[in-house]
């Protein structure tokens, strides 16, 4: 009983981190135009998001970014 008290309180929270989207009230990415050629990216995440989550959100949003331009 102790273990699955113990697996839905993870699933919880893991529920709770920031998903990859535009920023809003829970986080997410942002980025805009600093010249024709140069843009500036960032992933802003809550408590439960990971650094490495968060990172990698940056790093995806950076190709997206520059596969559009």
């Amino acid at each position: 009983m102790k273990q699955i008290v113990v697996i839905i309180g993870l699933a919880f929270f893991a529920s709770c981190a920031t998903a990859y989207q535009s920023r809003s009230l829970t986080g997410g990415y942002s980025d805009y135009k600093i010249s024709s050629d140069s843009f500036s990216v960032s992933f802003e995440g809550n408590a439960y998001t990971a650094l490495d989550v968060a990172q990698k959100y940056t790093l995806y949003r950076c190709a997206e970014v520059t596969k559009k331009n």
